[in-house]
Parts: structure tokens; sequence; C-alpha cells
């Protein structure tokens, strides 16, 4: 019995906002430990028994920020398919399971968002495993959390009849009021719903047949699609009115309506981290990110997310969020708020630079500063990459190795360059640049002329498709 986990990795995260932004969503932070969200839920379905490869859909203009996170954690195999604009879970995971069935119609289908936190993998790998014997006994699976607080943020699971490890699921009730909230703990039959769910690819399909214009949409998608490099691109879905895309999530379209529905609690802690406080309630005080530092005093239950040195004095229950260009301190209580502070923001605040990496195919480069007439990049080249063949108009550029080893051709001719060498690059000169080993390679670029723009780029050999 194979399991195809699909990653569901297309969310904007603005509840995490400033950190998390439409260009760079919180599934790609590092918020807990050292990988990002999506890589630690990439790695969580590598413990599970008979798993394929992670079939992942996110937005096209992450493509590249996904494929070098995946080579970060040395996943050698994947696929991922582009959405041009995401529509809610039912067309993305519909989708999905039509691409899996096109090589494998037996198969078993694991779906996962790639912003959750789950503290112990083997665990949650296990309850996986001894819930496939139910998904091949014609059931959908749904993974409960028992719940450890009041919380109006998550949707409910009324549970019903016990069956072995499992209920039967009675009833799902989105996100409730603090009242109800407060009711369903105090009842004791009811469970956080997590949205990671298990079935057979055929029990799926039957499902979907009720639901003809989402299947005919996915469908078309599907169909038209075509693959760029390593990815797939599905077609634009076809247009719906927007109140109608708001009630196609999974839960809504499948989930709410099918009949032999089983829940199974989850044996670890398990949270969305959809807000600063469920973040901050992953650790005691303060967390130090980046290696920063942080010096508290008569300070209590403060979440500091910063790379710059923060001290705080007298402040408790305060969310302090520290990004290149904006600074962002909250009490822990009015968190729920952000939204109507990033609307004060006057510029329109994914127009604001707060995150400088901007990925490429052979890795990627932030703009460390720049003036008038100069610009100094960072160049992150992924091991057995290549930048095109190109050349400049209006520009010069000078080329410094700061880490590995990289290869440089100019004018025809091949250089080596080890850290701490450098090469210049004259206006008009055809070069390139190239890492042939199995590290990464940086390199500081400082650019001077008359024009800086990056379309300022002649291209006559690329790897990518890109002449």
């Amino acid at each position: 019995m194979i399991i195809y986990p699909i990653i569901l990795s297309g969310g904007s995260g603005s509840r995490l906002w400033p950190l998390s932004t439409k260009s760079f969503p919180k599934q790609y932070h590092s918020l807990y430990g050292k990988n990002s969200m999506f890589q630690e839920t990439i790695i969580r379905t590598l413990s599970i028994p008979n798993i394929a490869p992670p079939i992942i859909i996110c937005n096209e203009s992450h493509r590249f920020l996904v494929k070098d996170q995946l080579n970060e954690i040395d996943v050698k195999k994947y696929e991922i398919l582009l959405e041009r604009q995401g529509k809610n879970t039912a067309l993305a995971v519909t989708s999905a399971v039509l691409h899996v069935n096109e090589s494998a119609e037996n198969a078993y289908i694991l779906v996962l968002s790639a912003d959750h936190f789950i503290e112990d993998k083997d665990s949650f790998a296990k309850d996986v495993a001894s819930s496939i014997k139910h998904a091949a006994n014609d059931k959908l699976i749904t993974f409960g959390v028992p719940p450890t607080e009041v919380n109006d943020n998550y949707g409910y699971i009324k549970t019903g009849k016990q069956i072995e490890s499992l209920f039967q699921v009675e009833k799902f009730i989105e996100k409730p009021s603090i009242n109800s909230a407060k009711k369903y703990i105090a009842e004791g039959n009811y469970l956080w719903n997590s949205g990671i769910f298990l079935f057979s690819l055929q029990r799926y399909l039957s499902e979907i047949r009720k639901h003809k214009t989402i299947l005919d949409i996915a469908k078309f998608a599907v169909k038209n699609s075509y693959y760029d490099l390593c990815f797939r691109r599905l077609a634009d879905y076809k247009d719906l009115k927007n109140k109608e895309y708001k009630k196609l999530s999974l839960d809504y379209v499948i989930l709410e309506s099918a009949k032999n529905m089983l829940v199974r609690p989850l044996h670890t802690s398990w949270s969305d981290l959809g807000t600063w406080k469920s973040v901050s309630n992953l650790f005691e005080s303060s967390l130090v990110k980046n290696k920063s530092e942080v010096y508290s005093l008569d300070s209590y239950n403060c979440y500091v997310n910063s790379q710059k040195i923060v001290a705080t004095l007298g402040l408790e229950d305060v969310i302090i969020v520290d990004t290149e260009e904006l600074l962002m301190i909250a009490n822990k209580e009015k968190i729920g708020l952000i939204n109507e502070i990033q609307g004060k923001v006057k510029r329109d605040p994914d127009s604001i630079n707060f995150n400088q990496k901007i990925f490429r195919p052979w890795g990627w480069f932030e703009n460390i500063n720049t003036g008038i007439s100069h610009k100094v990049k960072k160049l992150h080249i992924s091991p057995h990459s290549k930048l095109s063949l190109q050349s400049h108009m209006y520009r010069s550029e000078n080329w410094t190795v700061i880490s590995g080893i990289a290869t440089v051709t100019l004018d025809g001719k091949e250089f080596q360059l080890d850290t701490n060498d450098s090469i210049q690059i004259p206006k008009g000169a055809k070069h390139s640049i190239e890492n042939k080993t199995q590290k990464y390679v940086e390199v500081i670029e400082v650019q001077t002329g008359s024009y800086l723009g990056e379309d300022d780029i002649v291209r006559y050999e690329d790897l990518y498709g890109r002449v």
C-alpha cells in the first residue's frame, strides 16, 4: 500500500505579518529549530512506512524557493505542481489526486499542510500507518487533536462511536465562538480539526464526482498543464465567482458531507502556528532567533523574533517581531488585530522589501546595498548550478568568492576562483559563473554603472530555457 503525500504549500500566512509576506510566506521560515516549517513537513513524511516521494502544490512564484529548500535538506525525489493562483484546498487536492491517478490508480493519499508544527514525527508516522487499514476499508480518515485550551481559532470535530483507536465523526464545526469553544471543551467529546487527511485515491474520486464543477475545473487544469524544468505548471483554474471559491475548502466540499468518516486523535503536540501567540506558546519566556541575543529585565511572557540584539525592560505579554524594514511590537491579547495594523501601513505591505532573497533556478541572491550608481549583492549558488552566459550594456561587475569554489567564464576563457579570489567583469563582456562542486558557493557581486536594472541582461546560453 503506497501512500502519496500531497503537501499543500500555497498559503500566505498573513497573521504572521510582518515576517510572513506573499513573496515569502510563513511556511518557508524557520520559526523553531533550524529548518523551515515546509522542510519539517517534508522530513516528517519520510518517517512514514511505504511513503512515496512528496507531491508539493504551491504558487508558481515560490517554485525556486521550494526547490532550494528541498535541496537544503537533501531530498532528491519529489514532484512540484504549480498553481498560478490558488483557489482554496479542494481544487488543489483534486488536481494533485488527478496527477497521482495518471500513474498510480490504487494509491492512498495523505493530505498535509506545509505550515504545521508536529512535535513527535515518529508518533505521527505510527498514527498514519495504523490508519491505513481503515482507509483500505473505504473510510475517509481525518486526524484530530485533543484540545489543550479553549481556542476559537481552530475548527472542531464532534466524535461519536469509538472504533478501535478511532472515532466516528458526528459533525465538523467551523471556528466557533469563544463560548461555544468553552462548551466543547467541557463536554469532552470534541477534537481540534488538524486539516490532515488520509484516504484511498478511488474513494476520493468517488466523492469528488458528486461535485462536477470542481472536478471539471481540476481536470482542465491537469489536462492542459505542461512541464517546465522539474515543475508541472497547472493550467489556470476556470473562473468561478469569488464567493464560490471561499466555499471550496476540502472540509466544506468533501468531508462535511461524506459518509463513513473516521477521526484518529494524534498522539503528539500539534499547532498550525497561525498566529504569533500560537508561535510564542512553543517557547518558554522569549525566543532567541538566528543566534541574536535578548537581554531582559523584569520582562515576562514575551516573544522576540529578531536578528538584532534586543533589550527589554519591564515588559509583559508582548510580541516583538523585527524585520529588515519594519518593527512590530504588540500585546499578545491584541494580536488578533494584526490585519488592521497592516492596513495602516501607508505603503503596500508586500512592496516593502521585508525579505531580500530573490530566488532563481540556480539559487538566490539578496541585495545588500544600493546607491545611484552602485549595487551590492550576495549570490548563493546551488551545487552543480550555473548562471546564464550573459552580458550587460550599462554596468560592470566585480565578483569576490566568500565561500566555496566558483568557475567563471569570461569572454571564452575559464577561471577557477577559490575563497577570497575576485575577478572584474567589464561592460559588454560575455560572462557566467558556475558551481561545479557539491557545496554551496557564495559570491559578493558589486555592480557599478549608469543603469543597474535587472533587465540589463543579454543571455546567450542558459540551462533553464531563459534564452
